[in-house]
Formats: C-alpha cells, structure tokens, sequence
C-alpha cells in the first residue's frame, strides 16, 4: 500500500488562541540514535551568547482565567508531555494547558532515564498516549547497544502516565516474526512512532522502519500488546489482524525519507496522518544545517486506515510532529521548529529550536501558528540549556481530568 505523490502547500504564520480544551532515527542517521544535535545525549553548547530564539511569550487570548474555572467541569484538557534533556539524564514531564501555548509544568516525571554517555540500554522519543479505557501507554525506539536488540519497538502501559525505568522486566520489546507470511525484518522501528490510537475498538500505532511506514495492530482492551510475541510485517493492502503491522508507505522512487509519525482524526472520521520527510541525498553528509533545515513534515488523509491520499508538504524547516483533536474538533499539529537556527544558520540554535503549534481550519489549512512556551521551566530561560522537545500533547476527558490530576500530584 503505497501513497501518491506530492504537494507543498507551503507555512502559516498567523497567532490566535487554542480554545479551552483541547490530542528519531531519522532514516537519514543510518541507524544513529536521536535527533540532530542529538537530543539523546543532550549537550548543550558550550556558549554563553544569548540566542536568537524568538519571543516564547505566549500572545494575549480570550480565554478565561483560569483561576475562576472549575477545571473538572470542563468537556476537557489537554495533558502535555514533552523531554528534557541533559548532558547525562533525560526525562519526559507532564504538564497540562488550557490554551495549546502556554504550558502549565506539574513538575512531575512520566519517564526517566540515562543518556548514552552512560547507558547502553535507554529510552529513544518516547510516545505516550492515553486509551479510552483510561489506560496509558508509551511506545519507544530501542537504543543500538540494547542488551535486548536494537531498533526494536518498546511497549508498556500503566493506570497513570508513569512508566518503568529502562531495566523493568515490565517493558515489552517488539522484534519481528519470521514466516512464511511475514515480510522478513531486523528491526521494529527506527524514528518516533505515532500516538496510540483506537479504531473500531482496536488499538493501532504508526511505525517507520527503513523509511517505509507500518501501522501495527496492538490488539484492545482484552488482548492487551504485552501479550503480543512480537510483529508480522504483511502487505496485504488491508488492515492488519492483531499482531501484524500493515505497509502503509514504501515509495523511495519519489525521493523521500520518512520517519516520524502523528494521527489525529477530524469530526467527519477522517483519520489525518502526519509524517516527517527529508529529500533524499539533499545533503552530502548526515546532521548539520543541511540535514537539520531539509526536513519536512507531510500529511495524507484516509477514510479508512487503508487508502491514503498524497503526501503534501505542510511545514519546513520542522521536524518531531505530534497531533491532537482540541474540544471544537479542530485538529492540531505540534512540531519541533527549526527556523531561528535555519534563518541564522546557526547550528548551536538546534538546541534552542523552540516547539510550534497550529491547527487546522474549516477547509483544512493549518493556521493559527504560535510558540508553546513552558513558563515554570528553566530551560526556557537559561539559554545554556537544550529547549524541551518532543511535544506529546494527550487529549484528557472531563470526567477522567481529576483521575490524572491524581496522578501527576
């Protein structure tokens, strides 16, 4: 199953207000382990000049103050996750916001672990997600020195958005199946994968190897994932039975590497897949400004999880996508922005490299184009630490809200 070719419809760089409510190998690594500059190992430059980075100040709105709102009587919120990064430590935090910009910290870690300076076995862009059940999940990338195998998809899932350290016996470890109906692989995954997500009662995940794109079928509520011995790559051009992961995209003829993923779907059930690219051979060498400014994030639609629409070119200079539904309906794209090091060509402004958000409109244009700023966080200050990355914005019912207010308490 394979999608069509390709359309750039170009940026949006407008500013307006979220509404209360709101959801990497990169292939070009050759099997590297994180982003460019790496936001595994997370050094941040050795400079005490100030940046560049725009303004993060998150613009004036009409929502409602939030200290006169009843929180729990809200339709909903919006639970965010994003990584912190240090010289040795990573971690991903929880936070919540009202309107999509300003990030209120719960100063509560969802994941920790070592980075690959000290390390061999650690989390790589970790996903975390939330089921109608109320289960939480993370999905992640193991690291190439993992005493459990390399590139494989990691799994584990708990009551609360908190998740066992890299050594728990609790985290499920994904390797391909051999057969004679399976596509042989070596590897499950090698960029960010996609949020869990459910469809007709079964749970799905997008996942890249090899700059092709599966989507997994976990199981549901009763057959859980971590019971799974592992997946069965298929080509079938229809949706994979429980345990196998489907070919959504394989066409390299285009001239496209594809990694990382995000889903959301709109009101209509149009399921809307984001996906990150790069040009292949655009640059001589992988990382630098090259790599780190050709990269693009794309986005194909489908009624059916089957069929897919061609790709079209929505952001530059953007890379980590992730994608949520607010309470209008209105489906969001989150993504690392990479245009302040870009305009300045200034590597030492990856680390820097502010987190953007917008939404789509009543025709399906992204729009509304602001900074996520994190204003309780030091890193948002201190220049000489790495900004946040990978944003993981979780869409929280109402009536669940308080349940995971207990959690990250």
């Amino acid at each position: 199953m394979t999608l069509g070719g390709l359309m750039n419809v170009g940026r949006y760089v407008l500013v307006a207000w979220f509404g209360v409510g709101c959801t990497s190998v990169d292939p070009t690594d050759s099997g590297g382990d994180s982003e460019v500059p790496d936001t595994d190992s997370g050094a941040p430059p050795d400079s005490n000049v100030d940046t560049d980075v725009p303004d993060t100040d998150v613009p004036d709105t009409d929502v409602a103050d939030t200290d006169d709102t009843d929180i729990e009587a809200l339709p909903a919120r919006m639970a965010f996750f994003y990584q912190t990064v240090g010289n040795e430590d990573n971690a991903v935090m929880a936070g919540s916001t009202l309107d999509g910009f300003e990030i209120d910290s719960a100063g509560f870690t969802s994941i920790a672990w070592e980075g690959p300076m000290v390390a061999d076995n650690r989390y790589s862009d970790p996903v975390v997600s939330r089921m109608p059940d109320g289960t939480w999940t993370v999905t992640s990338r193991s690291a190439p020195t993992d005493s459990h195998g390399a590139h494989l998809l990691m799994y584990s899932e708990n009551s609360c958005p908190e998740f066992p350290e890299i050594d728990d016996p609790n985290i499920h470890y994904l390797s391909a199946l051999e057969g004679s109906e399976c596509i042989t692989q070596t590897r499950t995954l090698m960029a960010k994968t996609s949020q869990v997500f459910e469809a007709d009662g079964e749970w799905y995940v997008f996942h890249a190897v090899e700059s092709e794109l599966w989507l997994a079928h976990l199981g549901n509520a009763e057959q859980r994932p971590t019971e799974l011995a592992g997946l069965c790559f298929v080509d079938n051009d229809e949706l994979p039975a429980v345990g196998q992961t489907e070919r959504i995209y394989s066409d390299q003829a285009e001239g496209w590497l594809i990694s990382d993923a995000a889903i959301s779907r709109r009101t209509d059930g149009t399921w809307v897949l984001f996906i990150k690219g790069i040009e292949d051979g655009l640059c001589d060498t992988n990382g630098g400004l090259c790599e780190l400014c050709g990269r693009q994030i794309f986005r194909t639609t489908s009624e059916d999880l089957v069929e897919w629409t061609a790709l079209e070119s929505v952001m530059t200079q953007a890379s980590i996508p992730e994608s949520t539904v607010d309470a209008d309906g209105r489906v969001w794209l989150y993504w690392q922005d990479f245009t302040p090091a870009c305009d300045a060509q200034d590597l030492f402004l990856a680390n820097r490299a502010p987190i953007s958000g917008a939404y789509e409109d009543a025709v399906g244009d992204l729009t509304s184009e602001g900074f996520v700023s994190f204003p309780e966080e030091t890193f948002e200050r201190d220049t000489n630490q790495h900004y946040a990355t990978n944003s993981n914005p979780v869409r929280v019912p109402g009536e669940a809200w308080a349940d995971f207010l207990e959690c990250v308490d």
